[in-house]
């Protein structure tokens, strides 16, 4: 995302970021930090709805017509 330019218009948005806030030399920190983040959320969502299922699952047989 940080390789150069996206078409006609310059600088990708990302570049344009960092800089603004004097984080470009950063950039690889940030890179780990937000696939590590975006991971584990991933990982959380999954682990949830694995939760979700297995409770569903356990008030099945206990349902009353």
């Amino acid at each position: 995302m940080l390789g150069g330019h996206t078409g006609e218009e310059g600088p990708h948005d990302w570049i344009y970021l960092l800089e603004r806030f004097g984080q470009l030399q950063n950039a690889p920190v940030w890179g780990f930090v937000v696939h590590k983040l975006g991971a584990l959320t991933i990982s959380a969502g999954v682990a949830w709805a694995a939760f979700l299922l297995w409770q569903q699952r356990q008030n099945l047989g206990t349902e009353t017509v």
